[in-house]
């Protein structure tokens, strides 16, 4: 294998920064381009390791398919936990509403619950009217009868005379 200067190694690290910027990679994150270009440069390494030497180039490649499923896996994760986050923030606001909504109904109650409590007194101050109205109407009714009776005997005894 030839040896490589630290010149080659700056060079290759500008085209490679030149290379994400081209594709426009984000820095950090979970980002597509960036792992294209990783992943072309990484196979293209496996290839070059390979030729060298045939375990070395089959452990990187396993080392390669790992990487792979562990960025899956934490793509899904992500995915995963922003839907959770999603779900929950719409429940966090269906949560809201229905707060509100049991706020505005108790306050609703307590409007009826104070009409039902005025009716009831108005209607016992219309019963105690009633009940002294009928008390004033059988007074004057047991007066007239009185009355009638006894000019009922009056008119009684005066026929009694007269015959």
């Amino acid at each position: 294998m030839p040896k490589h200067t630290r010149e080659d190694t700056l060079h290759l690290q500008k085209k490679l920064c030149n290379e994400l910027k081209e594709v426009r990679a984000r820095k950090n994150g979970l980002c597509a381009n960036r792992r294209k270009v990783y992943d072309s440069i990484f196979k293209e390494l496996i290839v070059q390791i390979k030729d060298e030497d045939e375990v070395l180039g089959e452990i990187l490649t396993r080392i390669r398919d790992e990487h792979n499923m562990t960025i899956d896996a934490n793509q899904i994760l992500s995915n995963k936990s922003i839907t959770y986050g999603l779900q929950k923030h719409i429940e966090s606001d269906d949560l809201d509403e229905i707060a509100q909504k049991i706020d505005n109904l108790e306050n609703e109650n307590e409007i009826l619950r104070q009409c039902i409590r005025n009716m009831e007194n108005e209607a016992s101050k219309g019963e105690a009217r009633n009940i002294e109205m009928f008390e004033q109407n059988r007074y004057s009714r047991e007066k007239e009868i009185n009355f009638l009776t006894d000019l009922k005997e009056r008119l009684i005894l005066m026929h009694k005379n007269i015959s």
